[in-house]
């Protein structure tokens, strides 16, 4: 089993995901929600698109952010 009470930094890329993520989908929502041309949409269309533009988001940041080198002893 894992140890969960390591005191190690989290890593950049998670980092970079998950406030893209946050970022993302709050934008996208406002976005969504504001645009005259979605107006009439259904709400699936609008979260349909909410998740897409959020999980290609996170994908990127996660992707181009630096990797956070470990100890070889800490794996």
């Amino acid at each position: 089993m894992r140890d969960v009470t390591r005191k190690e930094p989290m890593e950049t890329k998670v980092k970079a995901a998950g406030f893209a993520s946050v970022l993302a989908s709050f934008v996208v929502a406002v976005a969504v929600t504001k645009a005259p041309v979605l107006a009439g949409a259904s709400e699936y269309l609008h979260a349909a698109i909410i998740t897409a533009i959020t999980g290609a988001g996170t994908t990127a940041a996660g992707w181009l952010a630096a990797h956070t080198p470990r100890h070889p002893n800490r794996m």
